[in-house]
């Protein structure tokens, strides 16, 4: 009888999790996951998060992300890879879609990368920029972009398509550590640190305001 009545209250509690974290729209981490967030942009309050864009719900359209997201504020992204890795960076300032061919640097030094789910078992951490100002990178083709470690762009028509038929093709990157260092005591995995590779798919990635 006990065990049966622990077994329902757990059911309960995993059903009123799913609940709270549908209250943020996530498809992707948990309300744990948001709380760790949400205590590396500030200690000393509790942050409310709200869901902007998704990107398979925009068949991965960098031109949405901008259109939905430019000028909005902090926000946060968070990036699900096709191998289950998942980490993302916060922009402490506003996306700004450059105009012409050529894009810029912005941000400041509230910025910041993280890693919540990889492959070398490290929890989850958050990686601050190394004070050269690269912070995030703004440009008409690329999705959300942080520094040189995180980019989501356009691909060129003449390369393979990364993504299903329908959906824009997009390319993902990482070069971490580059403009954000690892931490004083990482474990030396290095590039390793977000995926197992430089180029990355994306499964989905979803873009939060924070306030």
């Amino acid at each position: 009888m006990d065990q049966i009545g622990s077994n329902s209250l757990k059911d309960i509690e995993n059903e009123c999790l799913k609940e709270q974290q549908k209250a943020f729209g996530s498809q992707i981490i948990d309300l744990n996951s948001f709380a760790t967030i949400s205590n590396w942009i500030d200690n000393t309050k509790s942050t409310q998060f709200e869901l902007l864009y998704r990107a398979s719900e925009h068949s991965f359209s960098i031109s949405s992300f901008h259109e939905i997201c430019d000028n909005k504020g902090p926000t946060i992204t968070i990036i699900e890879t096709t191998k289950g890795d998942i980490f993302g960076g916060y922009n402490s300032t506003s996306w700004n879609g450059a105009n012409g061919t050529r894009g810029y640097f912005g941000g400041n030094d509230k910025c910041f990368i993280f890693t919540l789910v990889n492959k070398n078992n490290i929890k989850p951490t958050m990686y601050k920029n190394n004070s050269n100002q690269r912070y995030v990178y703004n440009h008409n083709i690329c999705g959300p972009s942080f520094g040189d470690d995180i980019s989501i762009y356009q691909q060129d028509s003449s390369e393979d398509g990364t993504q299903d038929k329908g959906f824009e093709s997009i390319i993902g990157e990482q070069s971490f550590p580059c403009d954000y260092s690892d931490t004083l005591d990482g474990n030396g995995e290095g590039k390793l640190t977000l995926t197992q590779s430089e180029r990355f798919t994306i499964k989905d990635y979803e873009v939060f305001k924070v306030q």
